[in-house]
């Protein structure tokens, strides 16, 4: 009986592995198979089945995987034991016994008695659509923030699959249970457990975010304004931050090839520094429980002062992306009143790929936009040139009179702000510089004259 404890999702090790909270490497799995197949639900959004498929097998590579084949299952009626039908049963336990796969990724969402019926059935692996992207974020995250955030989301998501894990022990304890005394089940207690993993997990993930609010604060006091790069996965985000920051942060052709936040100090042609920031990427259906882990990764990037919306010109999907995109936004900030999407911009990248005439077409329709290539760094420029004026479009002119020997005060000037005339008089500097008014109030009760 005690052999029937075996967990079946090994793969997902780090979930309620006590050592792992803080460390998710999970193993490697090279040379393992897996068969690929998207589950087309009625009244389904997705109107590109195959583009979806590609997506779903992007997803397998990043973590490494080989895709054995794929296909399509679209369903007439859902079934409450398996999801798909029978036919369509036999047909995927067909694929995977003439290809040898290890595993199964089906993109649907499965409840944990499917999962386990499912496994049963094919005697494989079975990750769902949120399973599969928990796991790529597990081997993505690198930062204590991001591996407690992934971590968190882990047990939420199994916390709802018990079932699948423990079916074996669904039966009632005797009275020797001392944990919650005569007659609960082993079942009750794994769920007990798992609450006591996440409240703890919650108060660890409150401390490093109180932590980095810390920090952000740090940052604030020397009144550096950001800019938030945000997009689909994929959209070449971290290849643009890498150019312009002169930065090696990994940037691959991979779906999540990124996931910590990254933020550099940026200088302008006006002499301003900025803060860049790139995070990870969004995604169709991303998981509720991942959203919810790192709201506040996600409300502190929103929060910058302009935000450049990253596409890739080139994917059949732009506009589904970029409809995804705000969909996550809006989720993210639906609480919040003092948002504005008019400080995001569109960047259309990979103009370097687009088809003939596309580019003419979207700066016809989208004349706010800007079209770069990051990887042939065509554009960016006019990138940085409209970043500069954007930030600088609510300026006022000050005439600012300095000590000769307030050097720091005129070089924080001129980090900050945009100086149009210097003078050197026999007893002081003349500066004359364009500032926003909570910057200039902050230049002078923390900088001029100190």
């Amino acid at each position: 009986m005690e052999q029937q404890k075996t967990i079946k999702n090994h793969n997902l090790n780090f979930i309620l592995s006590e050592a792992q909270e803080l460390d998710l490497r999970t193993m490697n799995l090279p040379g393992l198979l897996c068969w690929v197949s998207y589950v087309h639900y009625p009244n389904s959004a997705v109107t590109d089945r195959q583009a979806r498929l590609e997506e779903d097998c992007g997803l397998v590579k990043a973590i490494n995987l080989e895709v054995a084949g794929s296909n399509i299952y679209p369903l007439k009626k859902i079934r409450s034991s398996t999801l798909i039908g029978e036919g369509q049963l036999q047909d995927l336990k067909l694929n995977i016994k003439n290809n040898d796969c290890n595993i199964v990724f089906l993109d649907a969402f499965l409840t944990g008695l499917q999962q386990r019926n499912l496994e049963k059935e094919l005697g494989v692996k079975v990750y769902d659509r949120p399973g599969f992207i928990i796991e790529i974020f597990a081997r993505r995250a690198q930062t204590a923030e991001g591996r407690l955030q992934v971590a968190l989301a882990a047990l939420n998501y199994e916390k709802t699959r018990l079932v699948r894990m423990w079916s074996h022990l669904e039966r009632q304890r005797g009275s020797l249970g001392f944990i919650g005394g005569p007659g609960e089940s082993q079942l009750e207690m794994d769920k007990r457990m798992l609450d006591v993993k996440i409240q703890r997990l919650e108060e660890k993930l409150a401390d490093v975010t109180r932590t980095n609010h810390l920090q952000k604060k740090a940052r604030e006091r020397s009144d550096l304004l950001s800019v938030a790069l945000i997009g689909y996965t994929n959209a070449g985000k971290s290849t643009l931050f890498n150019t312009l920051t002169k930065e090696t942060v990994f940037a691959k052709d991979l779906l999540f090839a990124t996931l910590d936040t990254t933020r550099r100090k940026l200088k302008l042609s006006s002499g301003r520094q900025i803060i860049l920031s790139d995070t990870v990427g969004f995604i169709s259906d991303l998981p509720p429980q991942l959203i919810a882990a790192f709201q506040s990764t996600l409300e502190e990037t929103l929060d910058a002062d302009i935000i450049l919306h990253v596409q890739d010109i080139t994917s059949p999907q732009m506009l589904d992306h970029e409809q995804e995109v705000f969909r996550i936004i809006q989720k993210i900030l639906k609480k919040r009143a003092d948002y504005s999407p008019s400080k995001i911009i569109p960047v259309y990248n990979k103009i370097d790929s687009a088809p003939d005439g596309m580019v003419a077409s979207l700066k016809e329709a989208y004349p706010e936009a800007m079209f770069i290539s990051a990887i042939e760094q065509t554009g960016l420029n006019e990138l940085l040139q409209t970043l500069d004026q954007q930030l600088g479009i609510n300026d006022q002119q000050y005439c600012i009179l300095l000590g000769l020997d307030e050097g720091k005060a005129l070089a924080w000037l001129h980090q900050h702000g945009r100086v149009t005339l210097k003078e050197f008089e026999e007893d002081h500097i003349k500066a004359v510089v364009y500032l926003s008014v909570p910057l200039y109030q902050y230049f002078e009760k923390h900088i001029l004259h100190k």
